[in-house]
């Protein structure tokens, strides 16, 4: 009897020792998605003004954060080198005109060449070291201004964004596959100076991953 208690007991104890050595491992976390900021409103996402070697090789470029196509009929989009500076129409737009949803719209020097087709040109020199940008509805309401520089300007949100140098853009955060759809209204925590400029026009793709979340 003695003999048989102890083989219970020997068997017993195997099987807990198999059953601790034997514990699943607990499932990783789920990914979870992390949220998009979604803006009402076209934005100036990017800006060159010019390169080593050419002054004008400047570009302006826009992105629409939306999930529907935006008309720019009405639209205008102006230039103020400082405060005490006239502020120019770099672009009047007078007909149907449209951004994809969650894609961009190239505005260029007049008779440059870009590494991407422009939509439209401009004539007025963007100068690196000050300036400014405001994007005006049909309304004659301002959608997004941008300053870069020390000097003030009429047109800004927050502190100015760095200035640029050239061969160099500004472009809004995050930027590649996530779009530019940052806005704080502060100029110098919405945009970045990147050394490779990456202009997109209205027949490029829309942003990636934006555009899966779309599907």
């Amino acid at each position: 009897m003695a003999r048989f208690n102890k083989i219970v007991f020997i068997f017993t104890l195997l099987v807990l020792i198999a059953g601790c050595t034997n514990t699943q491992k607990p499932a990783p976390p789920e990914a979870t998605e992390v949220p998009l900021q979604t803006l009402d409103h076209v934005v100036i996402s990017e800006v060159m003004t010019g390169i080593e070697s050419n002054n004008n090789h400047d570009f302006i470029e826009l992105f629409n954060p939306q999930n529907e196509v935006v008309n720019l009929a009405g639209y205008t989009l102006s230039y103020q080198l400082d405060q005490d500076s006239e502020i120019t129409v770099l672009h009047e737009w007078d007909s149907h005109t449209l951004i994809p949803a969650y894609g961009h719209y190239l505005l260029g020097y007049s008779g440059e060449e870009f590494v991407t087709v422009v939509d439209t040109e401009f004539k007025q020199n963007l100068i690196s070291n000050k300036g400014s940008l405001a994007l005006f509805d049909e309304k004659g309401e301002i959608q997004d201004s941008l300053r870069w520089g020390k000097q003030p300007s009429n047109f800004q949100e927050g502190s100015p964004a760095l200035s640029l140098s050239k061969g160099k853009s500004l472009e809004r955060l995050p930027d590649g596959e996530l779009g530019n759809a940052t806005d704080t209204n502060d100029n110098l925590n919405d945009f970045a100076l990147i050394a490779q400029p990456n202009p997109q026009n209205s027949g490029s793709p829309a942003v990636p991953v934006i555009a899966e979340q779309l599907q």
